[in-house]
């Protein structure tokens, strides 16, 4: 079975993740205004970069990694076309697709909603996402979820809830780094330290979160915590 035919409108942050992610299983295609630099981009990745007309006609399906503001009017602008793409996903967390289906009344084109819960560096660094849809149709999904399954699994839910959940994530993710490396101000005052213990020792606790009880490092820690000192810790000890 060939590989099918990706093509990314957009090629931010978010965009440039998922084209990463999904080279190896994708013939890929990405395209975006900046073109200089999206060409760029693309060669030094091994990607193909297409001008939008040539990424709206050759796809198996379209993943719009662009402003909120601008879904509707691409999405429209593709259904009013006589042939290409007509799959086509949303991953805008700031819009709700059922609606925008509705409103357009779209006649070619089946617009399909998938929400990434998580952020574009975890995406790029392999971190497996959910993503968040409410289409119904079992052979679309089986589709999708055996394209991106390489990134994480698709979710059958309410896709206004990612928006929400995505916010409150990053908003305490900043406010308990900013917390943390004053915290630690006591223990070090090298930024290079108290960063390197931000990314990996917090980092790495939270993508092995919940803790594997065989873990005695945190386990202990977890003990200790609690008040419940079964053990103590040696402080110089390295984590196992």
């Amino acid at each position: 079975m060939s590989k099918p035919r990706v093509g990314i409108l957009g090629a931010g942050r978010l965009g440039k993740a998922l084209a990463l992610s999904l080279r190896g299983s994708c013939d890929l295609a990405i395209f975006d205004l900046r073109s200089r630099l999206t060409k760029q981009f693309a060669k030094q990745n091994g990607l193909s970069f297409l001008c939008e007309e040539d990424l709206f006609s050759s796809c198996d399906f379209l993943i719009l990694c662009i402003p909120p503001d601008e879904t509707e009017k691409v999405v429209l602008r593709l259904d009013r076309r006589d042939s290409g793409v007509t799959m086509v996903l949303n991953t805008a967390t700031g819009t709700h697709t059922s609606r925008i289906v509705h409103n357009l009344g779209l006649r070619r084109i089946k617009l399909i909603g998938l929400k990434p819960i998580g952020q574009f560096t975890a995406i790029e660094l392999g971190v497996k996402v959910v993503f968040v849809t409410e289409h119904s149709d079992v052979t679309d999904l089986r589709f999708l979820s055996e394209v991106f399954s390489d990134i994480g699994v698709i979710r059958r839910g309410d896709e206004r809830v990612v928006q929400a959940l995505n916010r409150e994530a990053t908003r305490l993710a900043l406010e308990f780094g900013g917390t943390f490396l004053e915290s630690v101000q006591s223990i070090t005052t090298d930024l290079e330290w108290a960063l390197s213990a931000l990314r990996g020792c917090v980092a790495g606790t939270i993508l092995d979160y919940p803790p594997d009880p065989e873990n005695s490092y945190t386990s202990a820690l977890l003990k200790e915590m609690n008040g419940e000192h079964a053990f103590s810790v040696n402080p110089i000890e390295e984590e196992r």
